[in-house]
C-alpha cells in the first residue's frame, strides 16, 4: 500500500513472515518513520515498510432490522379462539376440605382392671374348660365320645377365654394365656412333682389335667420332646433334664 493511504485509527492486514495478521494503527513515529500498531492480542509493534500493509479492513456495517407491520388478522383469530374456550371457575379447595366431614375413629374402651381374686377365678375357669376340651378331643380320637361333646367343650373353652380377654387379661405372644406355662416348663414341673422318669405323653397328660399349660398343634409330644433335647444339647450340665432311656426323661440332679 502507499504510505499516504495508511491512516491512524484504522485496521489493516499486514504480512507477518509467511503469514497474514491484523493490526490497528495507533500512531506514527516521525523520528524513526514507522507506524505504531497494535495486534489483535494487544501487543504493540512498529512497522517501517508500507509494503507490508496489504489492505484496509473496513468495519462491518450494523445490520438494520426492518420493522414489519404486524397483521391484525391473527390477533382477531386468537381473540375469537379465546372467546370460544369456556372460562373455568376458580374453586377454593381449602374451603371444600373444611366443609367435608372427616370421620373420627373411635377407640375401643379399655376394660377396667380386675382385682386379683376375680382374675384368678376367670383364669382357673378358662384353664379347666381348656383341659376339658383337650381331653374330649383325645377321647374322640379313640372313639370314647361323640363329636358333639367335643364341639360343646370347645365352645365352652372359647367362651371362657373370651371372658378373660374382655376382662382385660390379655394373652402373651404366641397365644398363650397369662399364667399358663410353656410346654417345656410344664414338663419340668410335672417331673419335679412326680420324682421319677417319665415319657413325654404321660408328662403332658398330667400337665393338662393339672392345668399347667395349653397344648396346640397336632403333635405336642414331639414338640416338647424336641425342646427337651435342644435344652440338653445347648446347656449340657446346666440343663434341667436328663435322658434316662429312649423317650424317657427325668429331672437332672442339682
Amino acid at each position: 500500500m502507499k504510505a499516504t493511504s495508511i491512516q491512524i485509527g484504522r485496521s489493516y492486514e499486514i504480512t507477518f513472515g509467511k503469514s497474514i495478521s491484523k493490526v490497528k494503527v495507533k500512531n506514527f513515529d516521525p523520528k524513526h518513520g514507522s507506524w505504531i500498531c497494535e495486534t489483535e492480542s494487544g501487543k504493540a509493534m512498529s512497522i517501517k515498510d508500507s509494503k507490508r500493509f496489504l489492505k484496509e479492513i473496513k468495519p462491518k456495517e450494523p445490520s438494520v432490522v426492518k420493522k414489519t407491520k404486524e397483521s391484525k388478522e391473527p390477533k382477531r383469530s386468537n381473540e375469537s379462539n379465546e372467546s370460544k374456550i369456556p372460562k373455568q371457575k376458580f374453586v377454593d379447595q381449602s374451603k371444600e376440605r373444611e366443609n367435608k366431614t372427616v370421620p373420627v375413629k373411635t377407640l375401643p374402651k379399655k376394660p377396667s382392671p380386675l382385682n386379683g381374686d376375680l382374675a384368678a377365678k376367670l383364669l382357673a375357669t378358662a384353664r379347666s374348660a381348656t383341659i376339658r376340651a383337650n381331653i374330649a378331643k383325645r377321647a374322640f380320637e379313640y372313639g370314647f365320645c361323640s363329636e358333639k361333646i367335643v364341639q360343646n367343650a370347645e365352645r365352652e373353652a372359647e367362651s371362657a377365654r373370651t371372658d378373660v380377654r374382655n376382662a382385660g387379661i390379655t394373652e402373651r405372644k404366641g397365644g398363650r394365656m397369662i399364667g399358663a406355662m410353656s410346654g417345656l416348663d410344664a414338663a419340668y414341673r410335672v417331673l419335679q412333682e412326680e420324682g421319677r422318669p417319665m415319657r413325654v405323653k404321660e408328662i403332658l397328660k398330667l400337665a393338662l389335667e393339672k392345668g399347667y399349660c395349653e397344648l396346640r398343634g397336632r403333635t405336642p409330644d414331639a414338640t416338647v420332646s424336641a425342646a427337651m433335647e435342644t435344652e440338653m444339647k445347648r446347656k449340657g450340665k446346666d440343663s434341667r433334664f436328663i435322658k434316662v432311656d429312649k423317650g424317657l426323661f427325668a429331672v437332672a440332679e442339682s
